[in-house]
């Protein structure tokens, strides 16, 4: 071939890119106006159907577009419009398999094993990004004593300085929105515990609380966990697996981010690489990363309905009782799809009515809130009552308070 024919197949070669650069534009256009998932479903509502007739549609518009720009050329150039498809098709297939592979040669097995060769120990300070307590596995961290504290990394507040004054300037790092740690005794007799004594008392957890800890300070010495679930973007690999099944830990040290201590994956290789890695949850790796392997709420799942009786009536004076958690515990005793009542002797019914009397009477009698709370309290006890224990319901059932009386008397 001779420069002149050389210099007339790239021109052709690149009409034809110019070409489908145009058509991929047209439509991207509509797709970048919508976006994200309303993108994806307006690509596969109404251009679907023209990328599934394509051979129909699409593939007759190249051919004519090319041929009216090159008809007139010599044939070097038509040679170059017509070679620029298969040799783009060969250059797209020979990246895709040549990225696939280096995906799969960056796959590091520690990345898929479900163990950590070096467990850190009891984290003293965890740190999340951006959400709250019970929205997590935190309650479990703390229960299971994988850490000592949670923290949740949010927005630093701003700092509006006097009329006329410069705004102090702001330390680097990771700021603590708001923390929490395990609580006992005295700690869980407070009133705005509701949400966490539901929350770890329906699993079985009775003898400790979750407690709200400091707020607004800047992260020091922590460990910072990330999950695919909310995080996916940050912290998938650009040659690692895709997928909500990411766990990721680093080391805080003032305030700043450092490198990666532990990473487990689960999930589709991208470039048309396979599915790699067992699944898991997000607690399995907080275990292996802890070291500790106690699990409080399997445990507290094995007991009998009079063991989940004797361990709650025990707990009466240490922390509030929420009738709501013990009335989901206590059903999860029997077999699933049982509807047989179930009989008790008589000191679990004494001891299952003073559950019912000590998490159901109010604190102030006189207080309307208060009374139409534990009478709300009151009824949610007599239904399970009545569902669990049938004949025995009677004696086992609560009268409901009201402002003239002290107390909630039992039968």
């Amino acid at each position: 071939m001779t420069k002149g024919s050389f210099a007339e197949f790239v021109k052709g070669y690149v009409k034809s890119l110019t070409i489908v650069c145009i058509l991929i534009a047209v439509l991207a256009i509509p797709l970048g106006a919508v976006g994200g998932e309303a993108g994806a479903w307006t690509f596969v509502i109404f251009l679907g159907p023209i990328v599934a007739a394509s051979v129909f549609i699409v593939l007759p518009i190249v051919v004519a577009t090319t041929y009216f720009g090159v008809r007139r050329r010599g044939s070097a150039q038509i040679f170059g419009a017509v070679a620029f498809y298969p040799l783009t098709i060969a250059i797209f297939f020979t990246a895709r398999y040549g990225l696939m592979l280096i995906s799969a040669a960056q796959m590091d097995e520690a990345y898929l094993k479900r163990t950590i060769e070096h467990p850190i120990g009891k984290i003293e300070t965890m740190a999340y990004l951006g959400m709250d307590c019970y929205r997590t596995n935190c309650p479990q961290l703390l229960v299971d004593g994988f850490v000592g504290r949670v923290a949740f990394i949010g927005q630093r507040p701003k700092v509006t300085p006097p009329w006329g004054e410069r705004a102090p300037p702001t330390d680097p790092g990771l700021w603590v929105k708001k923390a929490f740690r395990l609580g006992q005794g005295p700690e869980c007799r407070t009133k705005n515990l509701q949400l966490s004594g539901y929350w770890i008392q329906q699993r079985g957890i009775f003898d400790v609380c979750i407690v709200p800890d400091s707020e607004d300070f800047l992260l020091g010495e922590a460990t910072l966990t990330r999950d695919g679930r909310a995080n996916a973007r940050d912290v998938e690999r650009f040659f690692g697996p895709k997928g909500d099944n990411i766990a990721v830990a680093y080391r805080v040290s003032g305030g700043e981010i450092g490198p990666e201590i532990a990473r487990w994956e689960s999930g589709q290789l991208p470039f048309g690489g396979g599915a790699v890695g067992a699944r898991f949850e997000q607690t399995d790796f907080m275990r292996a990363l802890s070291g500790v392997t106690t699990d409080r709420f399997a445990e507290a799942a094995k007991f009998d309905l009079a063991s989940r009786i004797d361990i709650i009536h025990a707990a009466i004076g240490n922390v509030p009782i929420d009738i709501t958690g013990v009335v989901s515990y206590l059903r999860t005793a029997l077999p699933k799809g049982s509807v047989k009542p179930t009989l008790l002797d008589e000191s679990r019914k004494a001891k299952l009515l003073d559950i019912g009397t000590s998490s159901c009477t109010p604190r102030d009698p006189t207080s309307l809130a208060l009374i139409n709370g534990a009478k709300n309290c009151v009824r949610t006890y007599n239904r399970f009552v009545l569902e669990m224990f049938g004949t025995e319901q009677t004696a086992l059932q609560l009268p409901e308070p009201n402002l003239l009386g002290t107390e909630v008397p039992q039968e």
